[in-house]
């Protein structure tokens, strides 16, 4: 399977796996759900993030989980990704594709996150909006 093949919905809905598939089991769909609302914050930006839901996902060195040599990226790009969470992703991609601005904004703007257990060197003397599950998030 190649990323051209895949629809602005999947490409959502595989970001939202691949970024945070790991916090539903402790969080629920919350870190998947604010996860989205960083990539439709960058998407209503219109800006070098991208012009659609698709190009923001899969802007170079923005989502870690499409980066080449990413574990994750194997795991993505598989032709059928069946489970639980999955289905939960595809839900959420597609309530915000097709409710838009109707979905509160749980990061209050974020456009940035990273794991709480890393440091990123943009964060320095930067304030967070939130901490939702094991993620930070920040509105840059």
């Amino acid at each position: 399977m190649t990323i051209n093949n895949l629809s602005e919905k999947e490409v959502f809905a595989r970001t939202l796996y691949g970024e945070a598939r790991g916090e539903v089991a402790k969080f629920g769909d919350a870190s998947l759900k604010a996860v989205a609302n960083t990539i439709i914050n960058r998407f209503k930006a219109q800006s070098w993030y991208g012009r659609t839901i698709k190009e923001v996902c899969l802007k170079s060195w923005q989502f870690s989980c499409w980066n080449k040599g990413d574990p994750n990226l194997a795991i993505l790009l598989a032709p059928n990704i069946t489970c639980r969470v999955f289905d939960v992703c595809l839900k959420i991609a597609d309530q915000f594709l097709v409710c838009g601005d109707a979905v509160a904004d749980v990061t209050h703007g974020a456009n940035h996150y990273h794991h709480r257990k890393l440091f990123p060197s943009w964060t320095v003397k930067k304030r967070p909006t939130c901490q939702i599950g094991n993620h930070i998030f920040y509105k840059l």
